[in-house]
């Protein structure tokens, strides 16, 4: 299936067409339109993110509008870009979103990004969802729900792994110095006091380097028995493949494992280990294959974590929360509604369903609970070993 009608209006690096354009506007007219607004990084070294994270987007669009289950309502995509992390950019964008486009609705990507557009959502009464950025920071916010783990949930799952499984007693971390690697570090010291090891060297750099021989050589000489990550995307295939190009002998675990990660750092990639909410594409749960199924039509390539996130976040939390004001008689396309339908729900505890299979709930303080994987990185593919049970590893049999 080849996602139709996508109305994006980005401040740059997207170019409309006329057909395009005559779609908006015709959308704009109709008032049984429901404009869904998106900040992400559609330029600049996250592109990557923007791109997945709009395909999932689009396709549980073109999906929920082809099966007319909001009725006489139908939902289009607002696409803006935050050039991978300007939150300028940012802010200029999400009030193009509420001023122009008249969304009460934006998902965002990035936690330095999402807590520097969340005060003008609160102050619109703008429903904000985030499905890509890890800072505790993001946690307590007015009007904004995470639909993923945090690093300061994820961090010491990590230096646990390293100590019990990895029998780690010395360990160096390297972080990108936005709010979600800083916490990793963070909450890696803390962890350590409480599993018995010893952070030895800490190595802080700034988010879209490629370039890690400085850090590594000094992680190298600190001769550490695990290194824990807290890092995202391309900069994790850039630091493993690096390492082990510098000849670094201690295992590694982080807290992400997408596609272009293992395509960036090749064979280097073997023996990596990621510990996160994780997204299982051969999941035997029917949510999961129906996702799969259409994703792979659509692109033609199999969806990963971030695909799943905002599919899911569309499909599976806000066509159920647009159904739920429509059938209480509100019009979801009115300020404020949205965001109390989400505030009702919340506090009724409602599970949403899945597409990791099962159902998810989000809690008052918009954090979530997910169920967490452990994956390994065996001959260029990303194998599940274990899961996280009650705080407890669980290996896979």
């Amino acid at each position: 299936m080849i996602p139709s009608k996508k109305l994006i209006s980005a401040s740059t690096g997207v170019l409309l067409g006329v057909s395009a354009m005559l779609a908006a506007q015709s959308a704009s007219a109709d008032d049984k339109v429901i404009p869904i607004g998106t900040v992400l990084a559609m330029t600049g070294s996250g592109a990557y993110y923007g791109k997945v994270m709009t395909q999932g987007e689009q396709l549980a669009i073109d999906e929920i509008n082809n099966s007319k289950v909001l009725g006489d309502y139908t939902l289009a995509l607002h696409t803006e870009d935050h050039k991978s992390g300007d939150s300028r950019a940012a802010n200029s964008g999400a009030r193009k979103l509420i001023n122009v486009e008249k969304t009460n609705l934006i998902l965002s990507s990035y936690g330095g990004i999402t807590l520097a557009i969340q005060p003008l959502a609160a102050q619109q009464n703008v429903l904000l969802f985030n499905g890509g950025g890890t800072a505790s920071t993001l946690v307590g916010k007015k009007n904004l729900y995470n639909t993923r783990m945090v690093a300061s949930q994820l961090a010491p799952l990590a230096v646990k792994w390293a100590v019990e499984n990895l029998k780690a007693k010395k360990i160096a971390t390297i972080y990108y110095t936005d709010s979600s690697g800083t916490e990793t570090n963070d909450a890696a010291k803390e962890a350590c006091k409480q599993f018995q090891c010893e952070i030895i060297d800490e190595e802080p750099y700034k988010l879209g380097a490629t370039d890690f021989s400085v850090p590594l050589a000094r992680v190298k000489a600190a001769n550490p028995d695990v290194i824990i990550v807290g890092s995202w995307g391309a900069d994790v295939g850039h630091i493993v493949k690096q390492a082990k190009e510098h000849d670094i002998q201690a295992k590694i675990v982080g807290l992400e494992l997408l596609s272009n990660e293992l395509s960036i750092a090749g064979k280097n990639m073997d023996g990596y280990t990621a510990i996160f909410d994780s997204f299982d594409p051969a999941a035997d749960n029917p949510a999961t294959q129906a996702f799969v199924k259409s994703f792979k039509q659509a692109y033609g390539n199999v969806p990963g974590y971030y695909e799943a996130n905002y599919y899911e976040l569309v499909k599976y939390i806000i066509a159920p929360l647009i159904q739920k004001a429509i059938a209480n008689g509100e019009d979801p396309t009115k300020s404020g509604v949205l965001n109390s339908q989400m505030e009702k729900l919340v506090a009724e505890k409602y599970q949403f369903d899945s597409v990791y299979g099962g159902t998810l709930q989000l809690h008052e303080n918009g954090s979530i609970t997910k169920p967490v994987g452990v994956y390994q990185v065996k001959d260029g593919q990303a194998v599940n070993i274990a899961h996280v049970e009650n705080g407890k590893f669980v290996m896979t049999p």
